[in-house]
């Protein structure tokens, strides 16, 4: 029987590729370099298809709690046999022990402002509702299940600029953990707003949630979130990456991993 790995061109869950023996380069040195380097935020500037929204999986695989016990998925890779000075295998302990939010806005294609408006609320609302049976906790009170019932495709600007801060507050309070945030193509609205002829202060004012900074501001003021991630091809504000190894350095404010 041929055992050789397939060439699946254009899957972008890290977990696909591994579970159909599908050929993969190993990045996992990404998800050593993020950890030990201990920033806030990372923001991740390549072209399209760079593999960046497959790093991202990788990162979601290995630190999610909704992966744990999935270590198949990275036995025989470089950080699953990565040992300290002291001969510990220190990441095989990480490995699906964070609650982990990833966000994509990959699918907001228009460049009408009420339509990303639009698009951005739904999807929100859609992480919300893959968390709703924590609500069921007796940690949270009527107050907590009220806010988190009213994130949904109708809430309004101001609950949707908060609620992934208030989400990072809910899922430390339920897995006592902080939580990491992956954050994908945070510049495509931006684009399609560029492109429609939108763009400028009426982007920034409509929907303020969608800005880099202000997207991940549940990261850097919040104090709740472990760290986070978000990847685009919009090349502002460049991070000075090591163009020769391929590797993403981290920007961000330094903190100690707690």
């Amino acid at each position: 029987m041929d055992n050789k790995p397939n060439v699946n061109i254009g899957v972008q869950r890290f977990d696909r590729i591994r579970e159909q023996n599908s050929f993969y380069i190993d990045k996992t040195g990404l998800i050593k370099e993020w950890w030990e380097t201990g920033s806030d935020v990372t923001l991740i500037t390549r072209p399209r298809r760079f593999g960046k929204t497959l790093n991202m999986s990788m990162i979601e695989c290995f630190f999610s709690n909704e992966y744990a016990g999935r270590s198949d998925l990275f036995e025989g890779l470089f950080i699953w046999e990565d040992k300290s000075s002291e001969g510990n295998y220190k990441y095989r302990q990480l490995q699906g022990t964070f609650p982990v939010i990833f966000i994509s806005f990959a699918s907001v294609k228009t460049g009408d402002i009420k339509e990303i408006t639009a698009a951005v609320k739904h999807i929100i609302a859609n992480v919300f509702l893959k968390y709703r049976n924590i609500m069921k906790s007796e940690i949270f009170n009527d107050r907590d299940r009220e806010y988190f019932n009213n994130v949904c495709d109708e809430m309004d600007d101001v609950t949707a600029y908060t609620a992934i801060n208030s989400l990072c507050i809910f899922l430390e309070m339920y897995y006592g953990k902080k939580v990491i945030i992956l954050l994908d193509e945070y510049d495509t609205p931006m684009q399609e707003a560029w492109l429609a002829g939108d763009w400028g202060k009426s982007v920034f004012q409509s929907v303020p949630f969608m800005h880099r900074k202000a997207s991940l501001w549940a990261i850097q003021e919040s104090g709740m979130a472990e760290g986070g991630i978000s990847g685009g091809a919009d090349q502002g504000e460049e991070i000075s990456p090591q163009e020769k190894d391929a590797v993403y350095l981290p920007c961000g404010h330094r903190f100690p991993r707690r």
